[in-house]
């Protein structure tokens, strides 16, 4: 839910459908209107003619309160980006500022609370408690996606409509489920869980450069795609993966195989979804405006 400072902006919003509030030049457009924690949304800033050296805040208010900025140089008078919430966020604060740091343009988005279930797994002990003599391959395995998923392109290849990883699925563990493994309460669930058969091919969801392909102690074959601009879409538990890093693959390109490997109970794909190194949920992201992906045309 946006909340606008000034009814003349809730007014024209309630007509064209758009959440956005203004103090002045520019505008910030929001798509969808509603939006949860641990959503991917889009995020259109009009305007910009008057400022070019602009750049765009986002403060999350949660339990813990994170900011960044986002620069807005560039050609036009208009951009948009791709936005990632963190799950614990409760509200989100976007910020417009002119060169000298004033604030030229603001709004606020009261999140809507996500509910979730609560997925109960039992797995080989070695997957809660690994041996010691893995801890330094999980921790720079960890690292090295941390570095991966943090970085932003300066390409931006989705365009159109994204695909499903799987033509046919079952969602057995959807995003944010709070999981207990052997009775013990872990990290929320950081992607959806798939299942289908092994074997199954896994298309990749938009056009990509491959950041990685390999294997990793707790999610098996892995295979993560980097679009551009910090999003990046992950692919787990692959049985195989016929893709190599640095290739880049089209839309609906098999990035491999359904399979098990790594911390699974069963073949199933472990579908994520990463913007800005914020996890969100992956099917946020089939709630966008199919017109509004081309982001480079802006």
């Amino acid at each position: 839910m946006v909340k606008p400072l000034f009814t003349f902006g809730l007014l024209l919003s309630l007509l064209l459908g758009w959440a956005f509030v203004s103090w002045a030049n520019p505008t910030i457009l929001i798509f969808p209107q509603k939006v949860h924690s641990g959503d991917a949304f889009i995020v259109i800033v009009k305007g910009l003619g008057g400022f070019p050296d602009a750049r765009l805040e986002e403060v999350f208010v949660g339990k813990k309160e994170g900011k960044k900025e986002i620069s807005l140089k560039g050609r036009g008078t208009k951009k948009s980006l791709l936005i990632g919430v963190p799950l614990d966020a409760r509200e989100l604060i976007l910020r417009v500022k002119g060169g000298n740091g004033a604030q030229i343009a603001g709004v606020r988005i009261r999140l809507l609370p996500r509910r979730v279930p609560v997925s109960r797994l039992r797995l080989p002990s070695r997957y809660l408690k690994p041996p010691e003599r893995l801890l330094k391959r999980i921790d720079r395995e960890r690292r090295m996606l941390r570095s991966i998923l943090f970085r932003s392109s300066a390409f931006w290849y989705p365009k159109g409509s994204p695909v499903m990883p799987l033509k046919r699925y079952r969602k057995t563990t959807p995003f944010g489920a709070k999981r207990v493994i052997n009775g013990v309460s872990v990290s929320p669930h950081s992607g959806v869980d798939m299942a289908a058969p092994s074997g199954t091919p896994v298309r990749a969801v938009f056009k990509g450069r491959v950041a990685f392909a390999g294997n990793l102690y707790y999610t098996g074959n892995t295979v993560v795609l980097d679009h551009g601009r910090g999003f990046y879409t992950l692919y787990a538990h692959l049985s195989s993966f016929s893709v190599r890093k640095g290739e880049v693959v089209g839309k609906g390109s098999c990035l491999g195989k359904v399979g098990s490997t790594g911390r699974a109970t069963g073949p199933h794909l472990h579908f994520g979804i990463y913007v800005g190194g914020v996890k969100v949920d992956p099917l946020s992201i089939f709630k966008i405006p199919h017109s509004l992906w081309d982001v480079a045309r802006w």
